[in-house]
């Protein structure tokens, strides 16, 4: 959110807090917002919303840190596969005769950290590196509310290639 959502947002709590009996004061307001500004205004209002349906939690006012919680929560669905999935994605690359179809943060773990480890036959500390490396990408992407985004580097093989796009278009990807 920017300071320009702040009245919206200002307005959802409101609206949040009568729905449990509770006034919001100014202070409290800015309160949550700086705690949810990272987040844009419609990721926080999902995070209300879930919060709301929460059979636990959302017959409490919630606060920011059950919102941020939420928020993660809502991140972690965001399309990108586990470390572990994206390892298996990665490690396509080390053939160029394949098509790799994957997420811009797969792709530079693969090139900062993983290529130059598997290239000297150290396949162990290739996957470790990948997954330590990619989560983080992960983690920065989200934080700053980035979506997935799924990219193409083809390889030699044109029967592969065809493979790997149809495959990747089949599940929404390209």
């Amino acid at each position: 959110m920017n300071q320009q959502d702040y009245d919206q947002f200002g307005e959802l709590l409101n609206a949040v807090a009568e729905l449990y009996g509770k006034t919001m004061m100014p202070m409290q307001t800015a309160m949550y917002f700086r705690a949810l500004e990272a987040a844009p205004l419609e990721a926080v209002q999902a995070a209300f919303d879930a919060h709301a349906k929460d059979c636990e939690r959302g017959r409490f006012m919630p606060m920011p840190a059950d919102l941020l919680a939420k928020l993660e929560q809502v991140a972690a669905q965001d399309g990108r596969p586990s470390p572990e999935e994206a390892w298996g994605v990665a490690i396509k690359a080390a053939d160029e005769a394949q098509t790799v179809v994957w997420t811009v943060e797969t792709e530079r773990a693969w090139w900062d950290v993983a290529s130059p480890l598997y290239s000297i036959g150290d396949k162990f500390n290739a996957s470790r590196g990948f997954m330590t490396r990619y989560v983080a990408l992960v983690a920065e992407a989200r934080k700053r509310g980035e979506r997935v985004r799924w990219t193409v580097t083809q390889g030699t093989d044109r029967n592969l290639r065809d493979q790997a796009v149809r495959e990747a278009y089949r599940l929404g990807r390209v």
